[in-house]
């Protein structure tokens, strides 16, 4: 099992807790941790054994694994659609198509950084190719 399976089943723990309060109701035996999963499994929905997120105006969006969201991201980004989208708009696109994960910017920020043309047509730095000298001026008001 490589290094990304194991960050994938890591990252993925997440979700079951979620799923199986909200299929079968079952509670973390330490009180804190079984209030906080009350209060955040409020957010969520289980419909047809599938996890959901709710979102404020939008519609659900489908719980992912980090390697199924990576995909999405470079479908969005680089796909049919060719959009190159940047960082922040590529995850709010990906929300809007109703997907969430809970490393999305994490993972549009490197999907950015890995496009050969996006590196390529990027916004300039706009600093000089040497450093600037002052000029002493003695007496600037004196004609």
């Amino acid at each position: 099992m490589s290094d990304e399976d194991n960050e994938d089943e890591a990252e993925d723990y997440w979700r079951i807790p979620i799923h199986q309060y909200l299929d079968k109701g079952i509670l973390p035996a330490d009180v804190k941790e079984a209030r906080k999963l009350e209060s955040k499994a409020a957010m969520y929905s289980l419909r047809d054994g599938i996890l959901y997120r709710r979102s404020f105006l939008g519609p659900l969006m489908r719980c992912l694994s980090r390697t199924e969201g990576r995909k999405i991201l470079h479908d969005i980004h680089s796909g049919d659609a060719d959009n190159h989208s940047e960082r922040r708009s590529l995850a709010v696109k990906a929300k809007m198509q109703g997907y969430y994960w809970i490393s999305m910017d994490e993972n549009s920020k490197n999907v950015d950084k890995q496009c050969a043309r996006c590196q390529l047509f990027a916004r300039k730095i706009k600093a000089p190719a040497t450093e600037l000298n002052s000029v002493i001026i003695p007496c600037p008001f004196v004609k």
